[in-house]
């Protein structure tokens, strides 16, 4: 009897080891995980069978490893890029005169409208200063440093090329806590709601588009030919609880386009892309820029690894 007892006792125990254990990690998720941020767990994609709609990413013969994540549900907004950064877009008007670029009414502005005018330079450059000022590891080092304000000018796109090549030697440590860009094979997973088989668009049924995501159909300013962007999480969200992966403005992914070394992956649509152009496909490809293109619809959100 009193083995019989003995058993049930460690058996007790046992559960009750395994409650603190899952009680304890989930509070060090907690504490990990940024506020508003969405837990997504990791997969793997064997290279072995199809995925709807076909991919250029989730490929035949291509295995695809996607970390555990923690994800920004919507675009970086106006607000938050100038808490920790200055635009440094700079254009050239029809006399001549130097304009400097930043959101604007035009095509949208506010403190929840998403950041744009912002290059993919400008966009590390926020990871880094928003994960060293939250007590977060920097993913991105340049030239041996992770602090940007140790870091030379950012490129524009008339600045001479050896300071691009320079910047363009960015290494981005993929097991740092810190803020940084989703991979360009992170964010199709993401768009596509964590399933292999998916809707063409994120969020919502094959013919849903003005549902789940500002576009040219319906981000038109009373109904002028103005085209701008609107303030995030306010369309339907994908299964995962992200919002605007269709629409809004484009954003920027950490992947060089193929093995040219000279553009960076942009992916998903915007406010003012053509309708039948398919950019707002979930694993549609066709858009890529060199890092310091600035343009009123290109913006970013980021990821931090959850491992």
């Amino acid at each position: 009897m009193k083995k019989k007892n003995c058993f049930y006792v460690k058996i007790v125990l046992a559960l009750a080891v395994a409650i603190a254990l899952a009680s304890c990690s989930n509070f060090i998720d907690d504490l990990n995980r940024p506020e508003g941020f969405v837990k997504i767990s990791g997969t793997s994609y064997d290279g072995l069978t199809s995925v709807t709609p076909v991919s250029g990413v989730f490929s035949l013969g291509h295995p695809v490893t996607i970390r555990n994540l923690y994800v920004c549900p919507h675009e970086v907004t106006q607000k938050e890029y100038e808490t920790y950064c200055t635009y440094n877009g700079i254009s050239t008007g029809s006399g001549g005169q130097r304009i400097y670029l930043r959101p604007n009414g035009t095509y949208g502005d506010g403190d929840n409208h998403p950041t744009y005018y912002v290059s993919w330079y400008d966009a590390i450059v926020y990871c880094n200063k928003r994960s060293i000022a939250e007590g977060r590891t920097p993913c991105y080092c340049l030239e041996g440093k992770t602090d940007p304000d140790g870091w030379r000018n950012i490129p524009t796109t008339s600045d001479p090329s050896n300071l691009s090549a320079i910047w363009d030697t960015v290494e981005c440590d993929f097991n740092a806590n810190g803020y940084r860009l989703p991979t360009e094979a992170e964010w199709e997973y993401l768009a596509r709601g964590g399933s292999w088989n998916s809707y063409k668009y994120s969020g919502g049924e094959d013919g849903d588009l003005d549902n789940i995501a500002w576009n040219r159909s319906n981000s038109n300013v009373l109904n002028s030919n103005d085209y701008q962007s609107h303030e995030v999480m306010t369309k339907v969200p994908n299964s995962l609880g992200l919002y605007d992966m269709s629409g809004n403005v484009r954003e920027w992914c950490w992947d060089w386009y193929e093995t040219q070394h000279e553009h960076r992956m942009v992916r998903g649509g915007s406010f003012n892309e053509n309708l039948g152009d398919g950019v707002y496909e979930v694993s549609n490809r066709s858009l890529y820029f060199y890092p310091p293109f600035r343009a009123s619809t290109i913006g970013f959100r980021v990821v931090c690894t959850a491992e």
